[in-house]
């Protein structure tokens, strides 16, 4: 494209202007009237006029969107055709000069892009740091043209919090700059929500947006789509369920999310929501502290369900928790952890003639030791309790899956699992207790090794770490023992960058300085080469063929930026490399927390406290990520203060 446009700040507001590629500018308003008269001279009857009017609107770029979408139901057949055909034809350059190489660098094919692959470009540009996508949001919002992304965009925006020392009225004025004069229901919810911030004395006009974006769906309209709909109305419950006068009228909102989706979006609508949908809604529901909408979803899920799924009997019994009904929540998550439906009240349900499930649950439970997909099923539950912080009932199911038959891979997860939630809570000499018993079948009985030849990874990751535990539990009271624990988990697992760095924590000596720095220096030697050996693979092959390659890449790099976070080296490309695993994998908590501990290792308070705080957002309950965060929030006040 030959047109450039810039953001001129003229009184603290962003006043948008074409720039022509001679350099002159429009002011906003006689650029809107061009723009206009060049859409009449679509029609125009000379047929290089209407060529002319084309390509200097398609100069003019997306700044032209919003009216030539008006200008596509235009009373002149010719003007609205020729205005849908420039709409559609996907040529406008979404890039702006003063957009961040990483934003240009998302939106340089956003134009030509397919839907879905458009709403992940969107929702990356949510992601970056510093709100550096914000203003492309704003853009998005206001000038795309097809309706449920420009929502998808403005839902971004409504969501997005202020950086840490920004005022809310200097962002507020700086996010309407950016769609001022919108006229896109996009742009209107950001006026209207920004220019007040107080949507408690608008709700009526919200219900009513949720309301058009029905009869849009219903409508098979590409303005909106059910996705949008159900994100709009989580964020204005979201806004409201904290008000004591607003809390009836936010679990009414709510129970509509409990809708099924319409036929043709969702093949198992018969059925009601899909499991996964379900368990999002309960997760959220829960999060909002709204226990009634949880026990209206557990009443309505049909008893096949319930039976097969036995995490929807413990969000009921979190419920409960919340309520402050302890006795009835423990008695309901007894129940759940004896795979038994119960009903809302706790009340043990039996199938009927009609919904009989056919999997006979006693015997499953009986045999459950020996059944692979009842150890996944426990494993699963015990993962998402011990993610909401429901570590005692966590560990309850994965200490049943692990049980004796140790030979078993599944068996394994669950006591490394096991092991993981005691150890993130400080119960050190717990965790290397649960992983003892294996630890020493294996150090004792050649039997036993030789059966567990077909686990090489298992076996070195139990071993290792049960050494790192052990070494946790003495560094405070015995830190020679420590040392020589820490020094065996490198040994059997080099890549435990863990043990590595609790060398580190220890009193140093002489001797220990030297083994931790040649520990140290072989790491990050094999962690730079494993990083360059995947980066030249992924330059050869399609990264659809290699997905999982880029999974193990950005866990190395994660590794190495948390290795020289938490000992020594340049805390700068500590940042960087973690920056990079973050962009390969955005909504995974730990690479977040080990962004956050390079920021914090390179002095930059601020960010490693909104890295933590993204970090827990994702997972609230976790001991570690919360004791970080407390950290760097502590660090960041003191440091304001001086």
């Amino acid at each position: 494209m030959n047109i450039y446009l810039a953001k001129v700040i003229a009184g603290g507001l962003g006043l948008f202007v074409g720039v022509s590629s001679s350099g002159s500018c429009q002011d906003a308003t006689p650029l809107k009237d061009r723009i206009g008269k060049l859409i009449e001279q679509l029609g125009d009857s000379s047929y290089g006029r209407r060529q002319n009017a084309k390509t200097e609107l398609e100069r003019i770029g997306v700044v032209a969107l919003d009216q030539l979408h008006a200008a596509s139901f235009h009373v002149d057949p010719e003007i609205a055709a020729a205005a849908r055909f420039i709409v559609q034809s996907n040529q406008f350059n979404w890039e702006w000069e003063y957009d961040s190489p990483r934003v240009r660098e998302i939106l340089s094919n956003y134009g030509s892009a397919e839907i879905v692959e458009k709403t992940t470009y969107i929702d990356e540009l949510a992601r970056l740091e510093r709100e550096d996508g914000l203003p492309a949001l704003c853009r998005l919002a206001r000038y795309e043209t097809y309706g449920a992304l420009a929502k998808r965009a403005a839902l971004h925006v409504l969501r997005s919090k202020p950086p840490i020392g920004q005022s809310q009225e200097a962002r507020a004025k700086r996010i309407l700059s950016f769609v001022d004069g919108g006229e896109s229901t996009a742009s209107q919810w950001i006026q209207k929500y920004f220019a007040s911030e107080i949507i408690t004395a608008e709700i009526e006009w919200w219900k009513k947006e949720i309301d058009k974006e029905t009869q849009l769906i219903q409508s098979r309209s590409s303005d909106s789509s059910y996705d949008v709909k159900q994100d709009l109305t989580k964020w204005i419950v979201f806004q409201i369920c904290r008000l004591p006068a607003m809390r009836e009228q936010a679990i009414e909102l709510g129970k509509t999310l409990l809708e099924p989706r319409p036929t043709s979006l969702n093949a198992q609508s018969q059925t009601g929501v899909a499991s996964s949908q379900a368990e999002e809604f309960a997760q959220w529901a829960l999060r909002l502290e709204l226990s009634e909408l949880v026990q209206l979803q557990h009443a309505s899920l049909p008893y096949k369900v319930l039976s097969r799924e036995p995490i929807f009997t413990y969000y009921l019994a979190e419920s409960h928790l919340q309520l402050g009904n302890l006795k009835l929540a423990d008695a309901i998550a007894e129940n759940a952890l004896n795979q038994r439906t119960v009903d809302v009240q706790g009340e043990p349900l039996e199938p009927t003639a009609s919904n009989n499930d056919p999997l006979n649950k006693s015997l499953e439970f009986t045999l459950g030791y020996r059944n692979a997909s009842s150890k996944e099923r426990r494993f699963y539950i015990g993962s998402v309790l011990a993610s909401r912080g429901r570590f005692d009932w966590a560990e309850r199911e994965l200490a049943i899956a692990a049980d004796q038959d140790l030979l078993m891979e599944t068996s394994l997860r669950c006591l490394q699992q096991l092991a993981e939630i005691q150890h993130s809570q400080g119960r050190f000499d717990d965790a290397k207790k649960t992983l003892e018993p294996f630890v020493l079948r294996f150090e004792n009985e050649p039997m036993f090794r030789r059966q567990m030849m077909d686990q090489p990874e298992s076996t070195a990751f139990v071993r290792s770490y049960y050494h790192l535990y052990a070494a946790d539990a003495l560094r405070t009271s015995n830190e020679a023992d420590a040392a020589s624990h820490y020094i065996q988990s490198i040994d059997i697992l080099p890549a435990n960058v863990d043990a590595i760095i609790g060398l580190y924590k220890l009193k140093e000596t002489e001797e220990l300085k030297s083994i931790r720095r040649e520990k140290l220096k072989n790491s990050v030697s094999e962690l730079r080469t494993e990083i360059r050996r995947y980066d030249e693979f992924l330059k050869k092959y399609n990264s659809e063929f290699v997905e999982s390659f880029f999974d193990r890449l950005a866990n190395n790099l994660n590794s190495l930026a948390w290795l020289i976070a938490n000992t020594e080296g340049d805390f700068g490309e500590a940042v960087l490399l973690s920056r990079r695993a973050c962009l390969l994998d955005p909504d995974h908590a730990e690479y977040l927390d080990t962004l956050a501990h390079c920021y914090f290792a390179a002095g930059k308070w601020k960010d490693a406290v909104e890295q933590q705080r993204k970090a827990c957002e994702l997972k609230p309950h976790h001991p570690d990520l919360k004791r970080a965060l407390s950290r760097f929030e502590e660090k960041l006040a003191t440091s304001q203060k001086q």
